[in-house]
């Protein structure tokens, strides 16, 4: 997933190094091409090497040539033999050609040495004093011996006519010599065309390495561009592009188009005669369209399947549509109904049926009609791989990602992970979603279960202890009221004591069965219209005065008017039963309690605040788990399940509760609908 390209520069630079590798690649394959027409392959560069001689003789006895015919035009006399130039100096020395001539045929500018000779053989003009068969060179009226022979590879010979002074005759004949390369000692033309043909045999061989190296890294680069395709708005989502709002069949035309103009390129700049340079730097600007091309179709077709829109914006798809209106349901509920395999199995069944049906047709052509060449097959087949590869490979990423993410469900590990959703096809988009919320529920059931086993487990060690307190009590009074010699007054003492503490038990006890028939489901609620401003009302008049006991007051509010929710009297009533409990337990002394029932925003709300006798340090949810006290010494008298009950309660009836917490003012609101709001939303809906 690293391969995914974010920001706009890394983009661009990656377009810019794919322009490079294009050139690159395609100035290989040109190389590669001449190699092959010149042979290479078969006789390590012998062939190009004999070409390049016969081209290199053929310009230099022009140049001779049109030399010496320039000299004869000023210094021969009719009926003379030709004039002698000699090594091109008299014998004072004095140059008899310009110093530039001079210069260019000399030992150290040039490989190669001549010989001019007149009809009768002798020679008139030379560069330089080399010979091949130890010649005789005549120089004005001494003749020079040249001693020694020097190995010669190449060795061609012109026989020249001209006319010069009323159309009179001369004939001469121009001797070249090119000897072996180890008497070169001048880097000319010779020299520098022998390295480059050495050169090429060396790589010759490199260069497909070279050539397979730059498609991988264009192939890299365009994967690396696809998967980054895709406009993004300011909340990160994909939104179409200019070029994604045209249908897919007009551009894979276009598309099409383009890549067939710049593919022709080449063939006409062939047929027009340009020279070699200007029909090479075509064909790499053809390939560079080509890749360009290539690279803008992908980035469209990705962002398309991304969005899950890869064929609807289509001429085809539209004209699919007008058929499918008239098509019986039951037909078109077929394809709907395969499953995503066999959809997947049908579009690759389909692409290698139109790709074997192009190579039939290639093959047809080539094999049959012997009217094509290889090369466009080979054409055909690098384009098609550009484009099949990186949508396999992004296909392949996330079919990858998808498997892991399922091993690791299956592992138990359920740690998230962030996944760019811009990488993933529309199916897996939509599977990596599922899995999402596969793992989330699952993390949630896991932290339930350990957290119920905690509460459990808390809960056990709690109750225990409340159940062990009372009865250690009631078992030490009772061995006190087995006692004799007992006063009336110790008596009645121990027994009320008893009581106590024996519906301390008793309370326990209903409580726990309360909780658990919650629990389980086994108590219904009997939902029915009441005024839960009068019930609440009721409570909070019945405990005035046990609150005024405790030193608390409690102060009730709400509009004179009717509160109406559907709920169940009796659980409504333990639930408020279990609120002026808890806020007697726990509300600070000499303070005020206040309850209040309002509406707001189609809600019906009952709130009891009160001042919290202890610092309370801990998260609201926590006081609705069992056995959790507002004071965690649990140095209070209850057992913690008060607001668990009335929790489970409250939910029995379809409404919330909930708990608010600033400093030590503590609040709980318990939240029902109002069969209003329920009447007036429907009527909506409708």
């Amino acid at each position: 997933m690293k391969l995914h390209l974010k920001n706009l520069s890394d983009r661009l630079i990656a377009i810019v190094v794919l322009i490079c590798i294009t050139i690159l690649a395609s100035g290989s394959a040109i190389a590669i091409n001449t190699l092959i027409d010149y042979n290479f392959y078969n006789d390590n560069g012998k062939h190009a090497w004999s070409f390049y001689l016969y081209e290199k003789a053929q310009k230099e006895f022009e140049e001779i040539e049109q030399v010496y015919y320039g000299y004869l035009i000023e210094n021969y006399e009719i009926g003379k033999p030709l004039p002698r130039i000699g090594n091109g100096y008299d014998a004072e020395g004095n140059p008899l050609l310009d110093r530039s001539t001079l210069l260019q045929y000399s030992r150290e500018n040039c490989n190669y040495f001549f010989n001019v000779k007149d009809e009768n053989g002798d020679i008139v003009w030379y560069n330089y004093l080399l010979n091949a068969s130890g010649a005789t060179v005549t120089t004005g009226d001494e003749t020079q011996q040249i001693h020694g022979t020097v190995p010669v590879q190449y060795n061609p010979v012109k026989g020249c006519s001209v006319y010069i002074f009323s159309g009179e005759k001369v004939s001469f004949t121009i001797e070249l010599y090119v000897p072996e390369s180890s008497e070169w000692i001048a880097h000319d033309g010779i020299y520098n065309a022998y390295r480059w043909i050495e050169l090429a045999d060396d790589l010759k061989y490199a260069l497909f390495f070279f050539i397979a190296l730059a498609f991988a890294v264009m192939v890299i680069l365009l994967i690396m561009l696809t998967l980054s395709s895709g406009k993004t708005n300011e909340k990160g989502e994909l939104t179409e592009g200019f070029l994604d709002r045209i249908p897919l069949d007009i551009v894979v035309v276009v598309a099409v188009m383009f890549c067939l103009s710049s593919l022709s390129l080449p063939y006409l700049a062939n047929l027009s005669n340009i020279d070699m340079v200007t029909n090479n730097i075509i064909i790499i600007l053809a390939a560079v369209v080509v890749v360009l091309v290539i690279l803008m179709f992908l980035n469209t077709l990705t962002s398309r399947i991304k969005m899950g829109k890869a064929f609807r914006n289509t001429l085809i798809y539209r004209i699919y549509l007008i058929l499918a209106r008239k098509t019986p349901k039951k037909v078109r509920s077929i394809y709907r109904k395969k499953s995503t395999f066999k959809q997947l199995l049908a579009a690759v069944l389909a692409t290698v049926a139109f790709s074997l049906a192009i190579v039939l047709y290639f093959a047809y052509r080539y094999f049959i009609l012997d009217d094509i060449n290889f090369e466009l097959y080979l054409i055909y087949w690098v384009i098609s791989r550009m484009i099949t590869i990186p949508i396999i490979i992004m296909f392949l990423l996330n079919f990858s990602y998808i498997k892991d993410e399922g091993e690791k469900i299956a592992r138990g590990d359920l740690t998230e992970v962030e996944i760019d959703p811009q990488l993933l096809f529309k199916p897996f988009s939509v599977h990596n979603r599922n899995l999402e919320l596969i793992k989330k529920d699952m993390s949630r059931a896991l932290e339930h279960e350990m957290k119920s086993e905690r509460f459990r487990n808390e809960l056990i060690s709690n109750i225990s202890h409340d159940i062990k307190t009372p009865l250690t009590s009631i078992l030490q009074y009772v061995r006190h009221l087995q006692k004799p010699n007992l006063t009336p007054e110790q008596y009645s003492e121990y027994a009320e004591i008893i009581g106590r503490q024996s519906e301390r038990l008793n309370v326990l006890f209903m409580n726990l069965l309360e909780i658990s028939k919650a629990s389980a489901g086994v108590e219904v609620a009997r939902l029915e219209e009441i005024d839960i401003g009068v019930l609440a009302e009721q409570f909070a008049g019945e405990y005035a005065e046990l609150f005024e006991k405790h030193g608390l007051t409690i102060e009730f509010s709400k509009e004179d008017r009717e509160y109406s929710v559907m709920a169940d009297s009796n659980m409504l009533g333990r639930v408020f039963e279990n609120l002026m409990n808890n806020a007697l337990k726990y509300a600070l002394e000499n303070t005020r309690v206040f309850m209040k029932v309002e509406e707001e925003n189609g809600k019906i709300k009952v709130s009891l605040r009160n001042i919290s006798r202890d610092v309370i340090d801990r998260d609201p949810r926590e006081f609705f788990e069992r056995s959790a006290r507002g004071d965690s010494s649990r140095n209070t008298e209850g057992h913690g399940l008060g607001l668990s009950i009335a929790k489970s309660l409250v939910e029995l009836q379809h409404a919330s509760i909930d708990i608010e917490l600033d400093g030590d003012i503590f609040k709980i609101i318990i939240e029902f609908d109002s069969p209003d709001s329920k009447i007036k939303k429907t009527d909506t809906d409708e």
